[in-house]
């Protein structure tokens, strides 16, 4: 399987990462050190595994994605 297949069905990218959590606490610090209600940009947001917790730890968060199949 190619990359490029895999970022063009977000079903097999979610089976493959959907469950990854161990890397959440380090990009909640990082969003935590740059202050309460920090603007972070996410590039390659994907469907939003570490942009939604950003979120709702009361992040604005801006997620990028040139996959249109992982914004849906």
């Amino acid at each position: 399987m190619s990359a490029e297949s895999m970022y063009a069905q977000s079903a097999i990218y979610g089976m493959l990462f959907g469950r990854r959590e161990r890397d959440l606490p380090f990009y909640l610090g990082l969003a935590e050190a740059a202050g309460p209600g920090a603007r972070i940009l996410d590039l390659g947001v994907g469907p939003g595994r570490v942009a939604i917790p950003q979120a709702r730890a009361g992040h604005r968060v801006l997620g990028l994605d040139d996959a249109p199949a992982m914004l849906q």
